[in-house]
């Protein structure tokens, strides 16, 4: 998912970050190409793709079918995604050596959502009349429009604006917080935004400082700087991996266990702030983080020039893929999404499917100059 916010700075990205430690500076050089951001922005576009294909099984299937569990499985694993496309947003845009006015910053990032965002919603809302014969008027566009999002994954778009807003003032802090005020910042988060609401859910009460002092997903545009840029200890990949299967395990289980309690399908530990999604995310951000890149780029390099083609085609994926996942599982009877002879790999064969139909669409819009703006 290339959304805007990180496309505003994919240009940067011309040479391979180390994978020693290192601590953070902050000097006038432009930031260098970071083949890790392309590898979590890849990984994060088809993993969104999987956790739209496996929420219809989830909803319509038994608990108790394998079906179910499959897509439990897949959706489970993929839940960094949102939270990932965040971490690298914060990496490459809270970037102490990036300084320039408030004017400047939203003069050069205006196209880059606005246009979307006025060629996407109002599609999606003809596509509800049209696909979903839902009744439209202009009064209650206007409404759903400013209300927001219009359809299920066009939140992000919402998400973008308020970070985009935020930005500016997150630089200047950034640049001037000591590590020990970061850590306290990132402490408390994850205690506010994640913690605390898992024990008002448990405990069915309310703890008031949650509403009052949580920054909820604006704490992953910090994590994802201070993790990128912060490195005090190298990470140990076999431990990082580990660690972050038994996170997986963890949040596969305790949705069956909490779904088969409430008698219907439970997302609460899906949820992107539940602490085992913070934990997956940021155990992904490292081992991606660490991993021996330029290696790969010189043994393989038409992984790294894959990679980094989906990377940059990310935010046109995201914005279209619902459009195949709807034609791909109902109009065209592709069943792809665990309901037919491969319920293990029918959620993965159905999200390949449609990633690789909305890239060649969206490699194909990108070549054509007045269309190019809509997926930039």
């Amino acid at each position: 998912m290339n959304f805007p916010i990180l496309s505003a700075v994919a240009a940067q990205n011309d040479a391979q970050t180390s994978n020693t430690c290192s601590s953070r500076e902050a000097n006038d050089e432009r930031p260098p190409r970071v083949f890790y951001f392309d590898a979590i922005r890849t990984w994060a576009t088809f993993a969104v793709i999987v956790i739209h294909t496996a929420a219809g099984v989830l909803y319509a299937t038994s608990p108790h079918s394998v079906t179910w569990w499959a897509a439990n499985l897949w959706d489970s694993m993929s839940r960094p995604a949102v939270p990932l496309f965040l971490m690298v947003s914060g990496a490459l845009l809270l970037d102490p050596r990036r300084s320039e006015a408030i004017a400047t910053f939203f003069r050069k990032r205006a196209l880059k959502v606005l246009v979307p965002f006025m060629v996407w919603v109002p599609l999606y809302l003809v596509w509800r009349v049209v696909r979903h014969h839902e009744p439209m008027t202009l009064l209650f566009a206007l409404r759903e429009v400013l209300a927001g999002p219009v359809y299920v994954h066009l939140w992000f778009l919402y998400l973008i604006l308020a970070l985009y807003l935020l930005t500016p003032i997150l630089r200047v802090w950034v640049r001037n917080a000591r590590d020990i005020e970061f850590r306290y910042l990132l402490v408390l988060w994850f205690v506010c935004s994640s913690i605390l609401p898992m024990l008002q859910r448990g405990m069915n009460t309310t703890f008031a400082v949650v509403n009052l002092i949580a920054p909820n997903l604006a704490g992953y545009f910090l994590l994802g700087h201070y993790l990128h840029s912060v490195r005090t200890k190298c990470i140990n990949l076999a431990a990082c991996f580990v660690l972050w299967m038994a996170t997986n395990f963890f949040t596969i289980v305790a949705t069956y266990f909490l779904t088969r309690a409430k008698g219907s399908f439970a997302e609460s530990f899906y949820a992107p702030l539940s602490p085992n999604v913070v934990l997956a995310s940021a155990l992904f951000f490292l081992m991606a983080r660490d991993f021996d890149w330029e290696k790969l780029r010189r043994s393989r390099p038409l992984i790294i020039r894959g990679l980094s083609q989906i990377s940059a085609a990310s935010f046109g994926i995201y914005l279209i893929h619902i459009i195949f996942l709807e034609l791909l599982s109902s109009d065209l009877n592709f069943l792809l999404l665990g309901q037919g002879r491969q319920p293990v790999f029918g959620v993965l064969i159905g999200a390949t499917m449609t990633l690789l139909l909305s890239l060649g669409v969206v490699l194909v819009v990108k070549k054509i100059p007045f269309l190019k703006a809509i997926m930039p």
